[in-house]
């Protein structure tokens, strides 16, 4: 059962991206005591998707990607390597703390948690099953339900943090509106993406960049509201993609990283999603 605890205590770290605080955010439903399950916040497929929202989500594509959103693709497999801030789930406090994905299209994860020189967890996850190393010999099973709460997890902060999420053919928005933050007006869809719980897309009305993510998720058996910002925008590849990364659960934040480095592999070996990354 050792490996259930570490998860759990961990699970308030995890989420997603930009160094700014959410303040005055349009109210989200409050935090629930009642435990649903991951699978039940999955997003229910609409009937049809709404033109009016494809049309804002088009218009990003096109400021991300210079009109050429074929651009996108490249980044389906990726690696990529930031540093940063994160809660301590002893005290609070922030603890200067490293994270690596790796990330294969559409639903294969890694993730490792760095603390100084030390690797503070690191797991695997598919559809098929997910794995958590306990050290440098020792890899165990992941229940199904925690799964699939990292799984979602894992999905925010690798296809909204390269923006390939903009890319998912099976997407579908809906709900097209505006909201106003900070004296900063935005265009917002909600978006159907298969296996996932529904996102709230936020796009800078001016420049038309994505700049947050909302969705619910949970932590240990509570509902939680969850907000993955990006920010610091700068062109890789021709794409224009968040520099900054930032998570912020409940209202709270969790982490503030910054992108040290990405790569885009052809492709990446089918073990790294079977056998989480080493611990250093």
């Amino acid at each position: 059962m050792r490996h259930s605890v570490i998860v759990i205590s961990w699970l308030i770290l995890l989420g997603l991206v930009g160094c700014a605080e959410d303040k005055g955010i349009p109210e989200r439903p409050p935090d629930s005591e009642v435990k649903p399950s991951a699978s039940s916040l999955e997003a229910v497929k609409p009937e049809k998707e709404d033109p009016a929202a494809r049309a804002i989500v088009e218009k990003a594509i096109a400021a991300h990607t210079g009109g050429k959103p074929e651009r996108l693709e490249k980044f389906k497999t990726h690696h990529i390597v930031m540093k940063g801030r994160m809660v301590s789930p002893e005290d609070r406090s922030f603890v200067n703390m490293g994270i690596e994905t790796w990330s294969a299209w559409p639903d294969q994860f890694a993730i490792r948690f760095d603390k100084g020189d030390q690797t503070a967890l690191s797991w695997a996850v598919t559809p098929n099953g997910g794995y958590q190393r306990q050290d440098a010999r020792t890899v165990v099973p992941m229940s199904p339900a925690d799964t699939r709460v990292i799984h979602h997890d894992c999905a925010v902060l690798a296809w909204g943090g390269t923006i390939a999420a903009l890319a998912n053919p099976g997407a579908m928005y809906h709900h097209p509106g505006t909201s106003t933050l900070d004296d900063r007006r935005f265009r917002t869809v909600r978006c159907y993406v298969p296996g996932q719980p529904e996102w709230t897309l936020w796009f800078d009305e001016k420049t038309g960049l994505l700049d947050r993510i909302f969705y619910q998720g949970l932590e240990g058996s509570i509902l939680k509201a969850k907000s993955l910002v990006l920010g610091n925008y700068a062109e890789e590849h021709g794409v224009k993609l968040p520099k900054q990364i930032s998570l912020t659960i409940g209202g709270t934040p969790y982490f503030q990283m910054k992108v040290e480095s990405l790569e885009t592999p052809e492709k990446l070996e089918p073990k790294t999603f079977t056998e989480p990354p080493m611990i250093k």
